[in-house]
């Protein structure tokens, strides 16, 4: 048994902090492990201090942030620091990162967190990070996250997919889907987050290809290491059945250069 401090709401916490990225609950806030990572990187790469929980933090008002789909058990402490807006892809206040259009109506952002959204995305990760680095202000941090496996390649489930659809099929939910060639296609046994029929998984984004993109597109990049005394930890180990490949998931700090820069 391992005692650790909610990086969030300050309570601390007994339990064994070898689980699962979406365990290990704290029983305050009702924070997972993944979550408080990403608070941890707002606390050190925005706020500049990790010398006390977010909920302790002073409020910065003067810093524009949006979420994507953020889950309240943080974006509420979010709304209280920053000017902050929680943005959803089927709902208002609506953004689609995978539209130009939508897109373009958020610019000059001081912090984006983005948490397991891109490997949902209809558009591949790259694509998804460009238009997180155009929404943002010069300097400005993004806080990513992906459940990122150590394979040689990104495995697409729907490669060259032009439409996908779900559909419930007796009593059991399908993926109805046509390639760029018009071929249709029928997934029979689609992987879900968040429940059969809620989100569909689109991939398992090989760890390097994530890191990859972030260069690529013009960020400094770095992997937030895990910090067991905050919270945040996990065995990298494999997970997903019948793939041998660890599963990594860590936070990665995506920073926009500034103009002097």
């Amino acid at each position: 048994m391992n005692q650790f401090k909610c990086c969030i709401c300050g309570n601390y916490n007994s339990g064994k902090l070898q689980v699962h990225r979406e365990l290990l609950f704290c029983a305050t806030c009702g924070s997972n492990a993944r979550f408080r990572g990403l608070m941890l990187g707002v606390m050190r790469h925005v706020l500049k201090d990790e010398s006390m929980p977010l909920f302790d933090q002073k409020e910065r008002r003067d810093l524009v942030a949006i979420g994507v789909s953020d889950s309240e058990t943080y974006a509420k402490h979010l709304a209280s620091k920053f000017s902050y807006t929680n943005t959803y892809y089927h709902t208002a206040p609506h953004l689609d990162l995978c539209d130009p259009e939508s897109v373009g109506r958020y610019s000059n952002i001081d912090l984006i967190v983005c948490s397991d959204v891109i490997e949902h995305t209809f558009d591949k990760p790259r694509k998804v990070v460009r238009s997180i680095f155009r929404m943002l202000k010069p300097g400005g941090v993004a806080i990513l996250s992906a459940p990122t496996y150590y394979l040689s390649e990104t495995i697409e489930w729907y490669p060259h997919a032009k439409t996908v659809e779900v559909k419930e099929h007796l009593g059991k939910y399908e993926v109805h889907w046509t390639d760029i060639a018009g071929i249709a296609r029928t997934n029979i046994n689609p992987c879900f987050h968040g429940g059969p029929g809620s989100t569909l998984e689109m991939r398992l984004i090989a760890h390097q290809d994530l890191v990859q993109a972030g260069s690529d597109e013009g960020f400094h990049l770095e992997t937030l290491e895990f910090s067991p005394e905050w919270g945040y930890s996990w065995p990298i180990v494999p997970q997903y059945p019948g793939i041998d490949a660890p599963m990594d998931g860590r936070v990665l700090i995506l920073n926009k250069p500034s103009k002097a820069a």
